[in-house]
This record gives C-alpha cells, sequence and structure tokens, in this order.
C-alpha cells in the first residue's frame, strides 16, 4: 500500500475518534436528573420567601437548549424580582412535571394571571406575552374541555374579553381565581 493511503486512513480513523470522543449529542431535557434536583434545589428558598432572581442561574444554564423550558426559567426569575411566590412554586411545579413526564400543560388562567402580574409590575412586554400565550392556549384548551371546566373557560374568554376592552387590573381574587382554575395535558 501507498504510504500516503495508510496516512490518509489514519487521519480518517483519528477524525473518526475523536469526533466520537468529544462531540456529545444534546441530552433532552425530559426526565433530566440533574433539572430535577435543581428544581428541588430551588423549592427550599422559596419556601422562606428568600428566593432571588440570581437563584435561577443554574436552571437557567441547564435549560438553555429547549426553548419552552427557557422561557419559563426567565419567566419564573421574573417573577423572583418581584417576589410573587406563590406564583413561582405554581411554576416550579409545573416545570417539574414538564421535565418528568414531556406533557406540557394548557393553562390559559395561568398565563392570564401572569398577565396581570407583569401589569402590575410594569412590565408591559411580559404582559402581552402572557395575554398572547393565553388566547393561544384557550383554543386548545377549549378542544380538550369537558362539561366540568365551562366555568373555567367562561372566565378565561371573559377575562380575555375585558382584557381586550382595556382592563388591565386584577384583584387578588381574580388572580387567585385564574391560578386556580383547571389546566389540560397536550
Amino acid at each position: 500500500m501507498n504510504k500516503n493511503i495508510i496516512i490518509g486512513l489514519l487521519g480518517i480513523i483519528l477524525i473518526i475518534i475523536l469526533v466520537n470522543v468529544f462531540y456529545k449529542e444534546p441530552q433532552s431535557i425530559i426526565g433530566n436528573e440533574e433539572v430535577l434536583a435543581e428544581i428541588d434545589r430551588l423549592l427550599v428558598p422559596l419556601s422562606q420567601e428568600a428566593i432571588t432572581k440570581n437563584d435561577f442561574d443554574t436552571l437557567s444554564e441547564l435549560t438553555k437548549n429547549d426553548e419552552y423550558t427557557k422561557q419559563e426559567v426567565k419567566e419564573l426569575a421574573a417573577l423572583a424580582k418581584y417576589e410573587e411566590y406563590s406564583h413561582i412554586g405554581h411554576g416550579l411545579t409545573s416545570l417539574h412535571d414538564y421535565i418528568k413526564t414531556g406533557e406540557e400543560e394548557i393553562c390559559p388562567g395561568h398565563s392570564l394571571a401572569h398577565y396581570y402580574i407583569f401589569i402590575r409590575h410594569g412590565e408591559e412586554r411580559r404582559a402581552e406575552e402572557n395575554i398572547g400565550g393565553a388566547r393561544e392556549e384557550l383554543s386548545k384548551w377549549m378542544e380538550i374541555e369537558t362539561e366540568d371546566n365551562a366555568e373555567a373557560g367562561e372566565l378565561f374568554e371573559s377575562t380575555i374579553a375585558n382584557i381586550g376592552m382595556g382592563n388591565s387590573t386584577a384583584t387578588d381574587s381574580e388572580i387567585d381565581a385564574l391560578i386556580d382554575a383547571p389546566c389540560a395535558e397536550r
């Protein structure tokens, strides 16, 4: 065999070995134990109402390659900035369930509640993202809706209509009703 062919083959083999050693497939976020452990870790400062935006840095890094979780973590960090602990708790629970099962919840009520929370804190862009998300989720939610959820559907529709008419405020009890409304799984 020609010396150049042998060197060429050795070069190709070396490249294949290097690719196999150093290239790592992006790990799926679903079932990722490291992410689940980080969510669990965040429950400690949350339970003490001492969670801050910076507490989400590790979770942000761990979820940066999954668009859905990345956006959810950004929103939770923003809620931490405003000490919206109950909303963070629910968000962490939903995120944990998603990471564990891969099933996204359809929760127009939560998006609507977050709309009002962000309006209260002057975050119009985040509020608009949430009302847009609520509209999108509502159509999917209605497809899954059962008779038991009809009252919640009416609540969602009337809330979206009120926001559309310029009503951007809600009482704490109205926000709680939105949060407590049923979610559906995709």
